[in-house]
């Protein structure tokens, strides 16, 4: 039998399929707990969101190992009584709903039989507690989902629940478990968020025996939030704002305490920690040009809203959320974030003289002065001007002099701000300029299904496209103060950069901002004196200067006092 490489595969595909078999109990249990239950984090979310809802005022966790031993939560809520401890280990058993209409209106973080018979399933686990109504509570010790023992216990109000042997009967999937600090590192990043929302309940974690996490009552949100993000309480803005559908509340670090990464940002939305990449945008599109290209901001965003515009389960553990008005949430959100950062006057220096780290000059000076001697390209005849260029370093920085004021100027920021400025006012003011022999635009099959769905927010911008047939396009226009250099090329990052939803009014800045850097000057491009002074004469007439439009920093500025500090006199 002679097989080519693609029958051969489609053979042996056909070998391995079988019979579609009904599969048994305890199997398509142990896969339905895999949904919910990744790894130990997802324990402790699910018990404590259990602990919440059973309106506690203190939970305890202990973990051994990042969990991946023993994890124990304990808190001094209303607890079960016998029949319900026994029926919460039974799926679609719960006490939130009775019917499916009831999912529309519930407002509470989850349900007992929701969680406790996905963690039973794959490991051994013990169960505590006692109504408050009742004399005696109840022990349950549970193995794999079955029930190995009920009796009566004397305890105390509430509920304690023990997972011991994670994963011990699906081996596969904790072989998929990270180290154990990564575990732990886990865990404690969710009961941060935890104790953030809810600071009406003492939160405390206990690791291998030895507190790890303490949040008694009376820190409030700026002193939890502030001990979570090593950030002192003075660099933290409230934001607030309300509408009849939707309360916005929470705090922010100032932009120039910005990360590489969105690890910082905290939403939860009706009680719930969330992730969603709207709410990420909304937060970023408030912070405008404030931010660095490239860096995210910080903060604890709370999001109440009437429950029948959300929807939570989309996704097993609830983590996501989708938003039936999400062009109302992304305009809200990045709204309210903008004004707190309008009202703050430290936030519009592009980077405060406080957070600047200076260098010693002291035993240094040879150094820089050789690295001048090197980089510094001197230009000696000089007209008598405002600004006087001294120098190119690298060909990426201007240094200058005017007056008694030293500046260094990135010049691709630079060229930056002005495109952009000018770009607006070309949008504003319809002004083109048409191509003498139009340019072809070659597109793939996405590219171009996203620029028909955007091509009026091109024809804003000052473009001119015409079908072509297939995937391609005719630029006959281009914005008026853009050059032709590299326009297709352009034309198809734009197009790449419009996959995220996001309303349009910010989708056009979002291109506009885009637009004034791709075509900008570069760094490494080599500047005479006249190019160098013409840059700086457009910079000043513009508004924003001293940052770019994606929020780096478009120059320094030291006066002759500050010099004199930098080196002592």
């Amino acid at each position: 039998m002679n097989l080519n490489i693609k029958e051969g595969i489609g053979f042996l595909l056909l070998l391995k399929m079988g019979k579609i078999n009904l599969l048994d109990k305890n199997t398509s249990e142990k896969i339905s707990a895999g949904e919910i239950i990744e790894r130990p984090a997802s324990i402790v979310k699910e018990l404590i969101e259990n602990s919440i809802d059973a309106e506690s005022k203190e939970i305890n966790i202990s973990i051994h190992n990042g969990g991946i031993d023993f994890i124990e939560v304990s808190d001094d809520g209303i607890g079960m009584e016998r029949e319900d401890a026994v029926l919460s280990l039974k799926r679609f058993a719960t006490s939130k709903i009775q019917k499916i209409e009831d999912l529309e209106n519930l407002n509470t973080l989850g349900f007992r039989g929701e969680a406790l018979p996905s963690i039973a399933a794959i490991s051994k686990m013990e169960i505590l507690t006692k109504h408050f109504k009742q004399n005696l509570g109840v022990y349950l010790k549970v193995e794999g989902g079955e029930i190995l023992k009920i009796q009566e216990a004397g305890i105390k109000n509430g509920t304690t629940i023990k997972v011991n042997s994670l994963f011990y009967n699906t081996p596969a999937r904790k072989k998929f478990l990270k180290s154990k600090n990564s575990e732990t590192a886990m865990i404690v990043d969710l009961i941060n968020k935890f104790a953030l929302f809810y600071q009406n309940i003492f939160f405390k974690l206990n690791n291998n025996g030895k507190i790890f996490l303490n949040f008694p009552l009376q820190l409030n949100l700026k002193n939890r939030l502030g001990k979570i993000f090593k950030i002192n309480e003075d660099e933290l803005l409230e934001i607030s704002s309300r509408t009849p559908n939707l309360y916005i509340d929470g705090l922010i670090a100032k932009p120039y305490l910005n990360s590489a990464a969105r690890t910082n940002q905290i939403f939860f939305v009706n009680g719930r920690i969330i992730k969603n990449s709207l709410l990420s945008q909304a937060f970023l599109q408030g912070c405008g040009e404030l931010l660095p290209k490239g860096r995210f901001p910080q903060g604890a965003i709370f999001i109440q809203i009437d429950h029948k515009l959300l929807d939570v389960n989309i996704h097993p553990a609830k983590a996501e959320v989708r938003f039936l008005n999400s062009q109302e949430i992304f305009q809200s959100l990045s709204k309210t974030v903008a004004s707190a950062l309008r009202n703050d006057k430290e936030v519009h220096q592009t980077m405060p003289l406080k957070k600047i780290s200076f260098p010693n000059f002291e035993g240094e000076k040879e150094k820089l002065n050789l690295n001048l001697v090197e980089n510094l390209e001197l230009n000696l005849e000089k007209p008598k001007e405002d600004f006087i260029p001294l120098a190119q370093i690298e060909n990426t920085y201007i240094i200058g002099k005017e007056e008694e004021n030293l500046w260094i100027i990135d010049q691709h920021t630079a060229a930056e701000r002005i495109n952009f400025e000018n770009l607006k006012k070309n949008s504003l003011e319809k002004n083109i300029q048409k191509l003498l022999i139009p340019q072809t635009l070659e597109l793939t099959l996405k590219q171009k299904l996203l620029l028909e769905k955007n091509i009026n927010l091109f024809e804003e911008l000052g473009f001119e496209l015409d079908f072509f047939g297939g995937n391609a396009f005719l630029i006959r226009s281009i914005p008026a103060s853009l050059k032709e250099k590299n326009i297709q090329g352009i034309i198809q990052e734009l197009i790449e950069d419009l996959e995220i939803e996001i309303p349009r009014e910010f989708k056009k800045e979002k291109l506009l901002k885009e637009l004034a850097c791709k075509s900008a000057l570069k760094a490494k491009e080599k500047l005479n004196y006249l190019e160098m002074q013409e840059l700086f004469k457009k910079l000043k007439v513009v508004e924003n200067h001293n940052i770019c439009p994606h929020g780096r920093p478009v120059f320094i500025k030291l006066n002759l006092k500050q010099l004199n500090k930098m080196f002592g006199r």
